[in-house]
């Protein structure tokens, strides 16, 4: 009896409780195709308890943190994170946040024309003029919330420097009437040709 209380002084003395110090992204799984989901978070943190050594194998991939939107209808809902994690003998003690807020809305698309912003001076005795892209137009793809907000779509080339034509493939963004961008959509093409005399 005496050698059990000892073994057990011993372990719990070992163990180690505290705040995970990664982060851990939140994914958000069975969203249906005609809808898309935003979550009031991107990351969670965990606050657990483990052997020391366990401790020491721990690194943000070892968890796996979502929440599941089988079964759910448009609108704004809160769900329970769910938590998994790869390395047995670890205890969670606290999950933070324990529930977020998703905002779940139809997925829709809308085309847009394509606006060309320059960055940088060419250089002396030139002047950058009319740009064209191919194609001229994109589709952008998100929930409805973020398409009513969409005021543009711009594409940016460099031409610091240039004394020639510039031909460039570039990404494009999305940004609303004031000028802030627009994240979480999704450009068909996701790239674009920009002709710049």
């Amino acid at each position: 009896l005496l050698a059990v209380v000892l073994w057990m002084f011993a372990v719990s003395g070992a163990t180690r409780t505290g705040l995970f110090p990664g982060q851990i992204g939140l994914n958000i799984k069975n969203v249906p195709d005609h809808l898309t989901a935003t979550a009031n978070v991107d990351v969670v943190r965990v606050r657990l308890a483990a052997d020391p050594t366990v401790w020491r194998q721990l690194a943000p991939a070892s968890f796996s943190a979502s929440v599941d939107l089988a079964g759910q209808s448009t609108g704004l809902i809160e769900l329970p994170v769910q938590l998994t994690i790869s390395i047995p003998n670890v205890q969670v003690i606290e999950l933070l946040p324990k529930i977020v807020e998703v905002q779940v809305e139809p997925l829709v698309t809308k085309q847009k024309s394509i606006d060309v912003k320059t960055e940088g001076d060419p250089a002396s005795g030139f002047f950058a003029s009319q740009a064209t892209t191919e194609p001229t137009s994109i589709a952008v793809r998100g929930g409805q919330s973020s398409l009513d907000r969409l005021d543009r779509v711009t594409a940016v080339v460099h031409v610091s420097g240039a004394n020639t034509d510039r031909d460039e493939t570039v990404n494009v963004q999305a940004f609303d009437s004031s000028g802030r961008p627009i994240t979480g959509l999704i450009f068909t093409p996701n790239s674009i040709r920009v002709h710049q005399p």
